[in-house]
């Protein structure tokens, strides 16, 4: 029996949850959901702000009915967080993607007669290609007024990248206003034209979409997990963008400092790059690596490895285009922080193409395949297929307790 066959004997529920998704079986839906977040304001370091990203996440976790279960500031770290399973006072497998999305900083603002612009500091990692590069730009400040973070300017922001220069940016105004207190960030409009998406937001607007609706699937087997005193957390971290050349993805780590590590480990989901040079295709299904930043970042246990391999093999016998096994780079994300604090067992994201330009391109077909590969994954990495659990030696943490763990 291959590893499908062991999960739906074991956990007969998981198929039907899945797919009888809307998520899953209707690309209009999916594409709303992705519409949405790529839409909203996400400034790194204030996504917990009112009118941010925070309400598109808390308007869908009410619709999916997962209000229950749900921190908007999970353990008072700004991330937002979904509970399901056991509650107790650890947690069995942590899957996190990050809410904040390229932004950038006021470093000085010019003014004469004739011009108006400001110099910019870059938040996030600069990806604007060498030379003059022009992509549209919101400013995102807070109002005390109307209590909330909105848009107060709308311009372009300029990068000019030489080799001999350095990086220079600038934020040239086309309305609004700009000042010390505000915050710049890519505004491209969101489209789709066959399965293609394209626009600001796709680093992580896709990687949230894929954790959201798992969690929404993973709500069917609850009563499994409770009987057997297992729980999952999906987080939802702000600061993976920031700041860009030291220890970033800060969001995750102030989840690693509010838990104790996780029994089994944490799977992380962002988007891989898909541009020239690189294995993976955008329309074949989620990327699955194994060594962030080839060797700079994470590593998934050999275990674990074989494992996803075999999953991406199953599933492709069942439907082809679920999953992709990257072999090629993939940046570090919010991996960078959790490796310190537990195993990271899956660096899942989508292929994408020119990420942090403003156009970046993805297909909407891989966001579903991220569902349809992350549903099945989290049952295995919980061990409710005992078979598959021994196959790959996957229960020899579930057998120690927190409290029975042997502490030096």
């Amino acid at each position: 029996m291959n590893l499908l066959g062991n999960l739906y004997n074991e956990v007969p529920m998981i198929q039907e949850a899945l797919y009888s998704s809307k998520w899953v079986k209707e690309p209009d839906q999916t594409w709303a959901l992705v519409r949405d977040f790529m839409d909203a304001h996400s400034p790194t370091a204030s996504i917990a702000l009112p009118g941010t990203i925070i309400d598109t996440l808390t308007a869908n976790v009410e619709k999916m009915g997962l209000t229950d279960h749900y921190a908007s500031n999970f353990n008072g770290t700004g991330n937002a967080a979904i509970l399901l399973g056991e509650k107790k006072d650890h947690i069995d497998v942590l899957i996190d993607a990050h809410l904040d999305k390229p932004t950038f900083g006021v470093a000085e603002i010019e003014e004469t007669r004739h011009t108006r612009r400001a110099t910019l500091f870059a938040c996030c990692a600069n990806r604007f290609p060498t030379g003059i590069y022009r992509v549209s730009a919101k400013v995102l400040r807070y109002d005390e007024t109307r209590q909330a973070v909105t848009v107060c300017g709308r311009g372009e922001i300029v990068s000019h990248r030489e080799k001999n220069t350095g990086d220079r940016l600038f934020f040239e105004p086309n309305e609004g206003e700009i000042d010390y207190t505000d915050m710049v960030a890519l505004d491209v409009p969101p489209r789709l034209e066959n399965m293609t998406i394209t626009g600001s937001g796709v680093d992580d607007a896709s990687g949230v979409t894929v954790v959201l609706v798992t969690a929404s699937i993973i709500k069917a087997i609850e009563p499994l997990l409770k009987s057997k005193s297992l729980n999952c957390l999906f987080t939802f971290s702000d600061n993976e963008e920031w700041p860009p050349e030291s220890f970033f993805s800060l969001g995750a780590s102030k989840t690693t400092f509010s838990l104790e590590p996780p029994t089994f480990g944490s799977i992380v989901v962002d988007v891989h790059q898909a541009d020239e040079g690189y294995h993976i295709k955008l329309g074949r299904g989620l990327s699955c690596g194994f060594i962030s930043a080839q060797g700079k970042g994470a590593a998934v246990p050999l275990n674990y490895q074989r494992l996803t391999t075999a999953l991406i093999a199953d599933l492709a016998m069942q439907e082809p285009g679920i999953a992709q096994h990257n072999t090629s780079y993939f940046s570090r994300s919010d991996d960078y922080a959790l490796i310190r604090w537990s195993r990271i067992l899956g660096l899942f994201g989508i292929p994408a193409l020119n990420i942090h330009r403003g156009n970046e391109e993805g297909h909407l077909g891989d966001v579903r395949g991220g569902i349809i590969l992350l549903s099945h994954y989290i049952p295995f990495v919980l061990c409710l297929s005992q078979a598959v659990a021994a196959k790959y030696h996957l229960n020899e943490e579930a057998q120690y307790p927190l409290h029975e763990r042997q502490k030096l």
